[in-house]
């Protein structure tokens, strides 16, 4: 199995941004969600660079935590401000890096992709 957790690149800046801003944040802790991919060769095509993928790519999970932080960060941003839970914004922003892992992720059958998930970290 692999997995990233929150650690997107600015997301523990972002919620401790949030908590800093407004008292009802900072009395909810600091939720932690990591996404992980749950097959046998996971970790191998995640890592290695020489293999070829025809649809998707090595560092599949690791790229978007960096590319894409910023939608990611709008997207926590976004749903704090709708829902006043922090726990909801920041699974809202790893299931959308789920979601855009899940695009670069290589495909020869699809059970790699349909491994993903997001689980909260206690």
């Amino acid at each position: 199995m692999i997995g990233v957790n929150s650690k997107v690149y600015g997301m523990n800046d972002l919620v401790k941004k949030i908590q800093g801003m407004d008292a009802h944040a900072k009395a909810q802790g600091h939720p932690r969600f990591a996404v992980t991919y749950d097959t046998p060769y996971a970790l191998v095509q995640h890592e290695n660079l020489e293999y070829f993928h025809p649809v998707g790519q090595a560092k599949f999970l690791e790229e978007p935590t960096r590319t894409r932080a910023k939608e990611i960060g709008r997207r926590v941003r976004d749903v704090y401000k709708t829902t006043r839970s922090l726990r909801r914004a920041v699974r809202a922003g790893t299931n959308l890096l789920k979601w855009f892992s899940q695009q670069l992720c290589p495909v020869l059958t699809g059970r790699l992709r349909a491994s993903a998930e997001v689980i909260e970290l206690k």
